[in-house]
This record gives structure tokens, C-alpha cells and sequence, in this order.
């Protein structure tokens, strides 16, 4: 039978270069697809919108704390591994609502302007001379610095957040393992230094709300939602490449993105 279904390897430079290509051909062959990649055990992709719906309402395929394969960490740093990506009702629900308040829209327009400044820094540090690689360049420190200024992680500790993001999104490993505890060690010490020094950042909005009457974060769950937040927040460097890619290859909409003269 698994004969018949198509094969995604996330290894092919071919599926790289060219994923609509590979996924779509695997969606016109089957609903659902076998997918490769080291470090990881038997994967399955299901291919077709209609399925997908269908899949992501069956409560048979929530995620659980067993949906996860948990690294190998000191007995200590295991309280830290359990995130809200596998939480489900009300007790994913309280910890969203104590956490909202610090991603308004009011809050995002706010911290807009120090986006600017960060992007700046990383074009001012392009090589001058030859090709210039975006990924490495750009699109993969620019996250990773944003989420931090965002957090409240001081600019010197930010080399080592983006070692311990590329770390982890190989996903197994002992190498992954190893990056776990230094990354909650560093979420600890960002949190304790801004319970020190309170600065205009999500740390210390969260330490100021853990203060307050009613239900609160406990450090546990601080610490978590800090490191789980840096580490997720390196998902756009991908958004970053298609988009440039997207317009390179389709230079008309160029204009679109040029500033509106004031």
C-alpha cells in the first residue's frame, strides 16, 4: 500500500528549490504523502484543503504531551519542556489569557519603530563586495533580533539565541538536546534581570502582571512561554526569503511596496 503513496524528501535540494512543485505533484497523486527528514521518525502529510479540515477537527489528532519526542535533558530542565503548543482547553485557554494583553494591536504599532533600526543594522553590515547570501545575511538573524529586542533579551546575549534557534530547528539529535538547557538557563536570567531592571518589553510586562491579584504565570511558566516564544520566533525567516523571491520573480509589484510619500 505505502508503496503507491508519494514520497516527500525534505532533503532533495530539488523539494528546496522548487516545494510547490514537489507538493503539488504528491497532492494531485494521494490525499496524503510520506515525509522524510533526518533525525525524525516516519512522518505523513495530509496533501488536500478538504482533508486537512476535516483532520484538524477530529479530536482523535489533538496535540498532546505524546505528540512530542522529548530530547534527553537533565531531570531538572523537564518542568520547562511542556509548552502551550501542547495544551488544550481551558488550560491553554487561561494561559493565552494571561498572555494577550502583551500582543495587542495598540502594543505592535508601539514597538514598530524599533523594528526599523534593527533592520537597518543588519543591511549597514552587508559585505560590500559579491554575491550577498540573504539567509544568512538577513533573513535569519532579522527574526531571531526582533523577537528578542520584543522579549526583553539584551543585545549581547542575542548571538547566542540565534545559535541555540538554528540548534533547534533541526529537531533531534544530541546537539539539540545539549541546546536546551543553556537556552532555559538563559530564559531564567532574562527574566530575573528584568525583575532587577523593568524595561518597555514582554519580560517585564509579565513580571509586573505576575504581582497583580487573581491568576497569574507562575516562574515556571514564565520561563517557558520566554523561551518557547524567542525560539518560535525565528518562523518568519522563511516568509522573509519567498517574499524576496516572490519579487524578484514578479517585479511589477515592486511599487506596491515603496513607501507612500507623506
Amino acid at each position: 500500500m505505502t508503496s503507491d503513496v508519494p514520497h516527500i524528501d525534505l532533503t532533495n535540494p530539488d523539494v528546496h528549490r522548487d516545494p510547490f512543485t514537489a507538493y503539488g505533484r504528491a497532492r494531485e497523486l494521494s490525499p496524503i504523502a510520506r515525509v522524510g527528514a533526518p533525525g525524525f521518525g516516519p512522518m505523513w502529510v495530509v496533501t488536500r484543503h478538504a482533508d486537512i479540515k476535516t483532520m484538524l477537527g477530529d479530536p482523535r489528532f489533538e496535540i498532546r504531551s505524546d505528540s512530542f519526542m522529548r530530547p534527553d535533558v537533565p531531570e531538572d530542565y523537564r518542568p520547562y519542556m511542556r509548552t502551550m503548543s501542547e495544551m488544550n482547553g481551558a488550560e491553554h485557554l487561561r494561559l493565552r489569557r494571561l498572555a494577550a494583553p502583551a500582543f495587542t494591536a495598540r502594543r505592535a504599532a508601539d514597538f514598530a519603530p524599533r523594528v526599523a533600526p534593527i533592520v537597518e543594522a543588519l543591511l549597514d553590515d552587508l559585505p560590500g563586495h559579491g554575491p550577498v547570501d540573504l539567509m544568512t545575511h538577513f533573513a535569519r538573524p532579522l527574526p531571531m533580533d526582533v523577537i528578542c529586542e520584543l522579549v526583553g533579551i539584551p543585545a549581547p546575549d542575542r548571538p547566542s539565541w540565534r545559535e541555540y534557534g538554528a540548534t533547534v530547528v533541526t529537531g533531534a539529535g544530541p546537539a539539540f538536546a545539549a541546546a536546551i538547557p543553556p537556552i532555559i538557563d538563559g530564559a531564567k536570567a532574562a527574566v530575573a534581570r528584568r525583575r532587577a531592571e523593568p524595561a518597555d518589553d514582554l519580560i517585564s510586562y509579565l513580571v509586573e502582571a505576575q504581582a497583580e491579584d487573581g491568576d497569574r504565570l507562575s516562574d515556571t511558566e514564565l520561563v517557558t512561554l520566554i523561551w518557547h516564544l524567542v525560539i518560535a520566533g525565528q518562523t518568519p525567516t522563511n516568509l522573509i526569503a519567498n517574499a524576496v523571491e516572490a519579487l524578484l520573480t514578479h517585479p511589477g509589484q515592486w511599487p506596491r511596496c515603496a513607501p507612500t510619500p507623506a
